[in-house]
């Protein structure tokens, strides 16, 4: 069963590295292409910005934020993100669409500099 999810990684701060191109807004979420069921990508918050939404439980206060979008063949749903010098990372699934259409499904928050790793499905 094929499933479409939207996933948006939420940053706290802006960096300044060169990486992944990604989109700032969720209605042009860079795609992210699973080669075996999986990605890499070695992405960028520089020039981030905020939409003002709340994202359920994970954040208080509205923050920046780069999209990314994938479709998935299975039920099963590992994501990791090795922050380097990010800080705080977030992750937050939506399902079907962007905030406004599709489902939220899950969202996470790491602590200072530590790995986030979730899984969904």
């Amino acid at each position: 069963m094929k499933r479409s999810a939207l996933l948006i990684f939420i940053v706290t701060v802006l960096l300044s590295f060169n990486g992944f191109s990604q989109s700032t807004n969720c209605t042009t979420a860079s795609n992210l292409a699973l080669t075996n069921g999986s990605a890499c990508v070695n992405g960028t918050s520089a020039g981030a910005i905020t939409d003002n939404i709340l994202y359920s439980t994970c954040n208080t206060a509205p923050v920046n934020m780069v999209w990314y979008t994938y479709v998935t063949n299975g039920s099963n749903n590992s994501f990791t993100i090795t922050p380097n010098t990010l800080t705080n990372a977030q992750i937050v699934i939506y399902q079907g669409g962007c905030q406004t259409t599709g489902t939220l499904q899950t969202c996470a928050t790491a602590s200072g500099s530590n790995p986030l790793v979730t899984s969904w499905g």
